[in-house]
């Protein structure tokens, strides 16, 4: 399993335990996923970084269309953690050619 793959789990399976109902079908958003981090890998380590990687997190929100109103800002929350975290760490990976 790649990474893509990995993060496109562990979002699944927190907004499984969390009540959330995504709209978007998994490989569309994991073909998105890879998108934006690889975007991402060309920004690492310049100025602003941090801010684009918070910009294409909430991007992949979006994406996902989630029908979290009933969850709440927990679900939200950690869902963005899990985002925030895989798309930094994928493009660092990326942007050193292991991923």
């Amino acid at each position: 399993m790649n990474v893509f793959d990995q993060l496109i789990e562990r979002v699944t399976e927190a907004g499984a335990r969390l009540g959330v109902e995504f709209e978007a079908d998994a490989q569309e958003v994991r073909d998105y996923v890879k998108e934006r981090a690889f975007h991402l890998a060309r920004c690492v380590g310049e100025p602003g970084f941090e801010e684009a990687a918070l910009a294409e997190r909430d991007n992949v929100m979006l994406k996902l269309a989630m029908s979290a109103v009933a969850a709440g800002d927990a679900a939200d929350a950690e869902l963005r953690g899990i985002l925030d975290g895989g798309l930094s760490v994928i493009a660092g990976l990326l942007s050193r050619g292991i991923a």
